[in-house]
């Protein structure tokens, strides 16, 4: 049965520090010999490696210098973090397009012996040069070689091919603005970006969800395009549509990888990325996906955490993913590293771990009984179009028109009890809808491996608004626009997605939304 094949973690019997004893699958000879005194990708492809980690870090945008910043992070030493880079137990290879128009590297990075300057800060690397960087580069080639999903390709096949490992996590870094369908699909819609939902006592804000940065509530990409896509190019127009990940991370499962196995871990160290419809669509090629669906801290993952924890012992996979999260929140912590850069950065992060083959078993299903319900609730009453665009506009919806999938559960069985204490009793249809509200959040429950977030999100006393809906926030959103014309214009574009192409029982989980936004509706837009 898949389901257990998934809940049941691969259990290793000896526990390998560096230096210990090694498994034996582990060519001890093999991979001494090709370490880090050699250098040479010759010596590496005859070791096969617990884990190889390949990030793709798309900075030929405003986020150069936080690029500098990663990388000079993985190679410096830090003592409460030994071996965060490189190892003997695993290998991070790094495709880096930085915004000076000097060619695309990878790099082999490794850790150096000199210690991590804790007062280096952003002007220090809006200066920095790739001089700065001691890792051997292992490629490079012209800036326009390859258009960017060529790249991602050639980047994973080449990765995959010259070190060879039991476990692969894919890190796709960048500007993210969500989920987008292919380029030749979009309807430009520069004019409709969600604006701040009205104030009111039961829900928080959009200003009060916005991070202590310039943030804008619209794409910054310098050219005409639908809000959406991650990896933003600035010099070449170019960036990455979640259509073309999936299928390139589905070619790489049935033509690179062995057995066709799926990505271990596959993690956007972007905005916005971790929603219902970039999970639905990576589902088939990646076991367990990580990101946010907020905005992120520029300062992004932190990769010294991760490396040391993968280099400390044999860890599965579904360890790994799960623990992730619990780094992030430490690493923002006071004490945590990128705490001490930003304070501010443990009140808004946002972080989960989703088990891809779980959403697939329990949430598609649970997500189209909603809908259905939803259905039948409006047909019972139609004057509950008014009240569910009542949900619409009060509750907090990110850049995009994304809202968290729990929030936005939490807001209906609000709404669901609020009618029931008005009328003192259910009808039929609210019981219904009630029932599969919460079955959504088991679902999402059951799916989510793990997650963390700032205390903005359910500290009272943190919180700028004190009765947010403390408890529902999942880290996990779906496009639910408050705006009939920007349903309308987008709607083919997310049709592209494995979600809204989904069918349960002859049931789709966006009929919901068609009924809401017919040419019937009482909406005024």
């Amino acid at each position: 049965m898949r389901l257990a094949l998934v809940l049941v973690p691969i259990i290793l019997t000896m526990k390998v520090a560096l230096g210990a004893g090694r498994p034996s699958w582990f060519p001890e000879k093999a991979c001494e010999s090709a370490h880090l005194e050699t250098n040479t990708i010759s010596d590496r492809k005859n070791c096969y490696k617990p884990w190889t980690v390949l990030v793709f870090m798309e900075a030929d945008n405003d986020l150069s210098p936080y690029s500098y910043w990663d990388l000079y992070e993985m190679e410096r030493k830090m003592k409460k973090y030994p071996h965060g880079a490189s190892s003997i137990l695993s290998d991070v290879l790094v495709e880096w397009d930085n915004e000076s128009d000097d060619g695309i590297r990878r790099l082999h990075v490794q850790e150096t012996e000199e210690e991590y300057d804790q007062s280096v800060d952003l002007n220090f690397f809006k200066k920095a040069k790739p001089s700065l960087l001691k890792s051997p580069v292992v490629a490079h080639f012209g800036e326009r070689d390859f258009p960017i999903k060529e790249r991602l390709k050639n980047f994973l096949e080449w990765g995959i091919k010259e070190y060879p490992a039991k476990n692969y996590m894919v890190v796709i870094w960048g500007h993210g603005e969500g989920y987008i369908g292919s380029p030749e699909s979009q309807q430009t819609t520069s004019g409709l970006f969600p604006s701040p939902a009205t104030n009111n006592s039961m829900f928080l804000n959009e200003n009060d969800l916005a991070l202590n940065f310039d943030y804008q509530f619209e794409s910054t990409f310098p050219a005409p395009k639908n809000f959406g896509g991650v990896a933003l190019d600035y010099s070449d127009l170019e960036y990455l549509d979640i259509p073309a990940i999936s299928e390139t991370l589905e070619d790489i499962r049935l033509f690179t990888l062995e057995e066709e196995k799926k990505i271990d871990i596959l993690a956007f160290d972007a905005c916005l990325m971790q929603s219902l419809e970039v999970a639905f669509d990576l589902k088939d090629s990646v076991e367990f996906l990580v990101g946010s669906d907020q905005i992120q801290n520029y300062l992004g993952m932190p990769y010294k955490m991760l490396m040391s924890k993968l280099n400390d012992k044999i860890i599965t996979p579904y360890e790994f993913a799960k623990e992730i999260p619990a780094l992030v929140e430490e690493s923002f912590s006071k004490g945590g590293y990128q705490g001490d850069i930003d304070p501010e950065g443990l009140r808004t992060f946002t972080v989960s771990s989703i088990n891809l083959a779980e959403m697939e078993l329990l949430l598609l299903p649970a997500l189209s009984d909603f809908s259905q319900a939803m259905m039948k609730y409006i047909d019972e009453k139609m004057i509950r179009k008014l009240e569910l665009g009542f949900i619409l506009e009060k509750t907090p919806s990110f850049q995009g028109e994304s809202r968290d999938i729990g929030i936005f559960m939490g807001s209906v069985l609000m709404l669901l009890t609020e009618e029931a204490e008005r009328n003192g009793t259910w009808s039929q249809a609210s019981q219904k809808l009630y029932e599969a509200s919460q079955s959504v959040l088991y679902a999402i429950n059951r799916s989510t491996m793990s997650y963390a977030y700032g205390t903005m999100y359910y500290s009272p006393q943190d919180s700028q608004n004190k009765n947010y809906l403390l408890g529902f926030f999942k880290g996990l959103s779906a496009w639910i626009p408050k705006s009939g014309n920007t349903y309308k214009i987008r709607k083919s574009e997310f049709e592209k997605s494995s979600l809204f192409g989904h069918e349960f029982q002859g049931i789709q989980w966006q009929g919901w939304l068609e009924k809401i936004y017919d040419d019937a509706s009482p909406f005024p837009f």
